[in-house]
């Protein structure tokens, strides 16, 4: 009985290690709809005003859309949704949408390409690398700059993917790359060593699901917030249920102000007026489902924002 209870605690101990191993084994391809990236660009606080103590930057969401034929490949259709914050204030509401790139991916040689204006089919992301392997040229990385420092697996969802660490000469592990997610900095930035400025992937959502956060607390989407008495309002809008299928319930401790909700693409699908802080039911009325940003301005200034899931 002992010799049988020691095999049995080996077991228990061993099958997750073959789990996350063979769970590794298997390449996990880069969605080819209904993904998003949330991203946060921050800037050098001197090239912000002529104070060197401001924070600015772009919030961008990388998100998929249709599909497009160039040339003898098909390319999933990428675009992007950017809010300029200043101080913790956003400049520009609805934000604006363009198109960012297009990608495809080369399954069996675990390889992901895109393209854009100016750039045709080019290599994005090679993860058919090895500990000591260098990067080969790409949109995100140059020649001979990176290398893989290491390779371990990381929770994705219900899956452990690979991660690559990623290292320079002068700077080691300053960055990583997940299977089917791309670089930890955003989809299509540079792997450059960051220096008083740079980009950081604040979420990656497929199909409705958070399946990455960077542990930073940040929103997986926009997030507005304020540098005045009311950067607390934030918490105070509240939507139940959401996801919903019909109608919801909105309730904030604004008196009055303007509730706007747009589409992925920035245009603006529903705005109400708000004249006492009592509960609103917001009908879904003609909606397509999918995923919704709605923000609530006072006095012109965006003092909250959330994100609104509808579903069939």
């Amino acid at each position: 009985m002992a010799i049988k209870k020691r095999i049995f605690v080996l077991l228990v101990f061993l099958l997750p290690l073959f789990t996350i191993h063979a769970q590794t084994n298997v390449y996990h391809e880069f969605p080819d709809s209904n993904a998003v990236w949330s991203e946060q660009d921050n800037f050098n606080p001197c090239n912000c005003s002529n104070s060197c103590t401001d924070a600015c930057g772009f919030f961008n969401n990388f998100f998929m859309s249709g599909d497009t034929a160039v040339g003898m490949h098909v390319y999933h259709k990428i675009y992007v949704t950017s809010a300029y914050y200043f101080n913790g204030v956003y400049n520009n509401f609805p934000p604006t949408t363009t198109f960012s790139v297009g990608i495809r991916q080369d399954t069996l040689a675990k390889k992901v390409f895109m393209f854009k204006a100016g750039v045709n089919d080019t290599l994005l992301y090679d993860f058919n690398l090895h500990v000591g392997d260098t990067l080969p040229a790409s949109y995100v990385s140059q020649r001979g700059l990176n290398y893989v420092s290491s390779i371990d697996s990381i929770l994705i969802g219900t899956n452990y993917r690979k991660q690559f660490h990623i290292s320079t000469s002068t700077s080691s592990n300053y960055v990583n790359l997940i299977e089917g997610i791309g670089s930890l900095f955003g989809l299509v930035a540079k792997l450059v060593p960051p220096f008083e400025s740079g980009s950081v992937l604040n979420c990656f959502t497929q199909n409705g699901n958070t399946m990455y956060t960077n542990g930073g607390g940040a929103d997986c989407f926009l997030t507005l917030g304020l540098k005045n008495n009311e950067s607390n309002l934030f918490a105070d809008l509240k939507v139940s249920p959401n996801p919903f299928s019909q109608l919801t319930n909105i309730t904030t401790n604004i008196k009055e102000g303007v509730l706007t909700i747009c589409n992925l693409y920035g245009q603006q699908v529903k705005q109400l007026k708000i004249v006492t802080n009592q509960t609103i039911i917001l009908q879904r009325d003609n909606l397509p489902s999918g995923l919704y940003f709605m923000s609530l301005t006072k006095n012109d200034k965006i003092v909250a924002t959330k994100k609104l899931i509808v579903v069939d």
